[in-house]
Parts: structure tokens; sequence; C-alpha cells
């Protein structure tokens, strides 16, 4: 019966870590955002079986060694469910899918203590996902397959070519570690890895992935040869001298060359980093909780810009996201948060080098790398593999507590977790719902039936009102139906969950309607401090002091010189069309 039970537990276990490697391949065209929320929920249905093997593991094993890294993940948990606040509810999505990764965690920790095996087969089918990946691309490339974005060939599942290219990045230096195996079969499948990635990273044309990349690949080579290394060191002291000086020019001088390649998107990434640094500082350091980055980083870019340089206004944009996790962590989670969160990072690195784990330490130092200057964990398949990379750095030697009383302790907490896990899953499936709604009545919101669409959207608040393109399209339906105070509501909800100006255009536009000028104008206003290069603001001012109950003639003087003469990022038939209609608002001044 035992045997049983054991052959049972390991089957569960292997098919959650297929389902946790399928992840990324995973969309849902049934859903709004198929492919972000695909994943997600698709996550949440995996863990069942994540559930299932840790309950069953526990009451048939002894249970695992509580390390730093556990504690780790329970006070990082714990920081981000104490930051959340309730009242805004401004990303609970996000808060359940925690919820998921810290029982995820331990089913990891247990399945590696109790089978060694799974550790190697749960690293080889990310491999295949990422081998299937990189031959997608090639059939991208070569127009054989289509891309998910409408301006990039190359996408592979994923929707643009940066968190490709960062997904690739991570696996490098799992593949190369692989090369080093002793089987035969393993190397070969680990060179065909490594070289199809080698060759797919270059057109994703990711300046962060191919630092990343080379991160974790210079990480595995020096793991392996550190003995070579270090007795080479010793040996020819001046050599080794001469050759870190000239390491130390090539670096500088390929770092000179990136931020060149791409000056003007290098440019906004620094000054998307020093907001959010100024958004910390405004805070004091004290998060502000998960789902507010967008909206503190509005207010802290409009205070910002306000002494900000001629380049600094002009490469300004309105990100949903920091562009640099570390920094995004600080703003929403405080300084403590991004401590703690730091911390473990740089525990698990420590102790995958410790226990040779060079695969997945110089995976998890790739993945910290790309996180610098992208957004990978503002995916689902990204916290995925990171909680596989931290498990896996921890190794897969049984550590079992000794203590009969910690081994019960051990069983009733992780056995809580697994119920925790089912309860999540329960919650979730009413999102489910929701986003399947969603997708059916954005059919008709884009097809201009904004009555129905409206009636539809607003079944959707309570679950949706996280979502900034539920809030806009249920907004800009009730606003073309002629309920202009209703709309007002969506869009100033979408002031807390949005950094995009736009929120703002439309809701000093519905303002207007109903004859609240001075409310329309400080809108628009606020909206030109966050992004002051932009041209559509100047001309909805342009429109509202031409209103005759609200009509100042010098303030619409300014607007429409500022229309006709400000330079555009790029030259357009919008653009164009607002020129002629505030030239024919002159004309009638005169």
């Amino acid at each position: 019966m035992k045997r049983l039970i054991n052959i049972l537990w390991l089957f569960i276990a292997s098919l959650f870590c297929c389902g946790l490697a399928a992840t990324p391949l995973i969309s849902d065209w049934n859903l709004a955002d198929g492919l972000v929320s695909g994943r997600l929920f698709w996550y949440h249905l995996v863990m069942w079986l994540g559930s299932a093997s840790l309950l069953l593991g526990i009451w048939t094993g002894k249970g695992i060694r509580i390390s730093w890294a556990d504690a780790g993940v329970l006070l990082y948990g714990l920081v981000v469910w104490l930051h959340y606040d309730m009242d805004l509810n401004l990303a609970l999505e996000k808060l359940l899918m925690g919820g998921q990764l810290v029982v995820c965690w331990f089913a990891l920790r247990l399945l590696f203590a109790r089978q060694r095996l799974l550790r190697p087969f749960l690293w080889g089918l990310w491999l295949l996902v990422g081998l299937y990946e990189c031959v997608l691309g090639i059939a991208q490339l070569y127009g054989h397959a289509a891309s998910n974005h409408a301006l990039f060939n190359l996408t592979g599942t994923f929707f643009n070519p940066g968190p490709y290219s960062g997904f690739l990045a991570v696996l490098l230096p799992l593949a190369f570690h692989g090369t080093y195996a002793g089987q035969r079969i393993v190397r070969a499948f680990s060179w065909a890895c490594f070289f199809m990635l080698l060759v797919m990273l270059p057109a994703g044309m990711s300046r962060t992935a191919w630092l990343a990349a080379a991160a974790g690949g210079v990480f595995v080579f020096v793991a392996h040869h550190r003995v070579s290394f270090m007795s080479y060191a010793k040996q020819y002291q001046a050599w080794t001298r001469g050759i870190g000086i000239l390491l130390i020019g090539v670096f500088i001088a390929v770092s000179w060359t990136l931020y060149h390649f791409k000056k003007d998107s290098a440019d906004g990434r620094f000054l998307m980093w020093r907001v959010a640094c100024e958004a910390i500082v405004e805070n004091r350091g004290i998060g502000t909780g998960l789902g507010s980055f967008p909206a503190q980083y509005a207010n802290a870019q409009a205070h910002y810009l306000e002494t900000g340089t001629a380049q600094e206004r002009y490469v300004a944009g309105c990100p949903p996201y920091a562009f640099n996790e570390y920094l995004q962590i600080g703003v929403e989670q405080g300084l403590i948060g991004l401590a703690l969160f730091l911390f473990l990072i740089g525990y698990l690195i420590y102790q995958g080098t410790k226990r040779r784990m060079y695969g997945a330490t110089g995976a998890l130092l790739s993945l910290g790398v790309f996180a610098f200057a992208s957004y990978p964990l503002q995916l689902p398949e990204f916290w995925v593999l990171l909680v596989c990379l931290g498990a896996s750095c921890m190794g897969a030697e049984r550590a079992i507590p000794q203590k009969v009383g910690m081994v019960w302790t051990q069983r009733v907490a992780l056995s809580l977790a697994s119920i925790l896990s089912v309860c999540i899953f329960m919650q979730v499936m009413g999102y489910y719902e929701a986003y399947r709604s969603w997708n059916r009545v954005r059919s008709l919101y884009e097809n201009r039936a904004y009555e129905t669409a409206a009636k539809g959207y607003e079944r959707l608040y309570p679950l949706l009102c996280h979502r900034p393109e539920y809030l806009f399209e249920t907004a800009r339906s009730l606003k073309e139906t002629g309920r202009e105070e209703e709309a007002i509501r969506y869009l100033e909800r979408g002031t807390q969950v949005s950094s995009d100006p736009m929120m703002y255009y439309v809701l000093a536009q519905c303002e207007q309607t109903i004859g609240r000028y001075p409310e329309a104008e400080a809108h628009l206003l606020y909206a030109i401090r966050i992004l002051p290069e932009r041209i559509y603001p100047y001309y909805l001012l342009a429109l509202l002091y031409a209103e005759p109950a609200y009509y100042h003639p010098e303030k619409l003087s300014a607007a429409i010189d500022t229309v006709l003469h400000k330079k555009p990022k790029v030259e357009s038939t919008a653009i164009r069309e607002m020129r002629e209609k505030v030239r024919k608002l002159r004309f009638h001044m005169k």
C-alpha cells in the first residue's frame, strides 16, 4: 500500500512539474488579455496538483529542514500582505497569485527533498520549452508562424520580443551548465539547446537580455573552471591584473556602445529609474502597496519634470511599471520589502554556488540582471520560473527534521497551506468568468455598440476594477451614451491604477460636457505635467477655452500656439487634423 501511495505521489509530482514548465506556452483567446490572463489561470489550475503533491508528500514523509530561504519567503509574503491596501484593492489578483507562489515554493522544496530526480526532470522540461520557443521564433522570422504583436515579427509565445529574449537569456546558463554533465545524452541535448538559444538571442534585439545571458553564462563558466582560474591567477599575477583591466575596459566600451545603440530608449529607462527613486523618497521609504506603482509614478513624474531637462521631457513616457523590478518593489513594498527581496535572492545565489547548482544559480543571476532593466516579474511565467530556480538552488538533499514535534508542526502548517491554495483557486474562478465576459463585451465595444457594451461592463466592476483597460473601455462606453457622470467614477478609479494621462484627457472631456470647466482645466494641466511634450492635451485645452461659458482668449491663444509649433515625436494624420482645427479656432477669434 505504501509503495502504491509513493507511486501516486511521484506521478502527481511529475504532472505538477510538467504543468509549471508549460506555463509560458499557455494562452486562452476566450479571455481578455489571453496571453497573460490565460497563463495566470493555468498556473492556479496547476496548483491543484501542487497542493495535492504537497499534502500527500508531507503526510507520507518526514518533511524538510527549514532554512533562511524559507523564512525569507514567508517574511516577504507577509510584508506584501501587510502593505496591501484592502480599501483601495488595486491588485487583488497579484496578491492571490503571491499566496500560490508561497505554496508552490514549499511544494517544490518538498518534492526535491524527497526525490532527487525531480529537479533535473523539471529543468529538462524548461529547456524543452526553451527549445520550442527557439523553433517557433525561427518560424516567425521566416513568416511560417504568426507573431503575437503587429509591430514585431519575433515574439515566440510572448507579446513582444522583450520578455521573449529575457526568457531565453534566463535558460541559457542552465543549458550551458548541462554541457558539463557526465551523461552523453544530457550533454548532447544541452548543447542543442545552448546553440539554439545563442542563435536566437541576438534576433530579439534586447540589450538587457544580452547582458543577462552574458552574466549567467560567465558565472557558469567561471564556476566550472574556478580551480584553474585561481591557479593561473596565483602563478601569473601580472597577467591576471592586465587581463582584469582589459576586461573592465571591454565592459565599459560594450556598455557605451549598447547605450548609444538605442539612446532615446536608454534615456527613457534612466528617467523612469530617477522618477521611481523620487517616488520612494516622497513616501519616505514606506511601501504604498501592491498595484500602487502607476499612480505613484505619475505623481512623482509630474513633480520631477517641473525642473527636468528638455531631453527628459522629450523621452518621458507613462509606463505601467518601472522597467526595474527592484525599484518597483521599493515603491510598492518599501525599503523593508526591497531589503528582504534582495536578501532572499542573494541567499539563494550563495546557497546555489555552495551546493554547486551552477545552472540554476546562473539562471537566477541572469533573471536578476534582466529584472534590473525590464519587467519580467509583471508576467506570471517569470514568477513561476523564479520560484523553480530558487527551490533548485537549495539543492535536492534529504533535509529531514529530527524532532517528532517539528515533523507534526510541518504537517499541520503545510496542510493548511494546501487548503489555502485550494481556497485561492475557488476565489480565482470568479475572475476567470469575469475575463471571459469581458472578452465578449469587448467585441461589442470594438463594434461601437456602446449602450449594450456599457451594460455588460458595469456588471464586471467588482472583479475588474483593478484593470485600467477595462475602466477606460467602460468609461468611454458610458461617455458615448451620454452618461458622463457615471463615466467620471470609472475614470477617477482609473487614475488610481494607471499612469496613462489618457485617463485625465477623457476625464476632462466628461467634466467639460457637464459644465464643470475648472475641474476639466485642472485635469488637463495635471496631465501636461506628467507628459509635457504631448500635443493632444493642449488641443483639448484650446477646445475648453473656446467654450462660450469658459472663454479665455489669452489662454486660448497660448494653447493654439503650442499645438501649432510644438514638435511632435512622430508626425501623424491626427496631429495634422488637430492643427487644422485650431487654425479654424484662431480664425474665428479674429
